[in-house]
């Protein structure tokens, strides 16, 4: 399995609910794992 990630952070939000969020996001990085999730291309 192999997988592509990618991370955000907000730091100026107008809700300080979200203040300092930190977001990551994986993402197949190959054909082998698209299929193992069922990824559509």
């Amino acid at each position: 399995m192999s997988l592509f990630s990618t991370a955000a952070r907000l730091t100026t939000a107008n809700d300080a609910a979200l203040e300092g969020l930190h977001l990551e996001t994986f993402l197949p990085a190959d054909e082998w794992t698209r299929r193992l999730f069922g990824v559509q291309t």
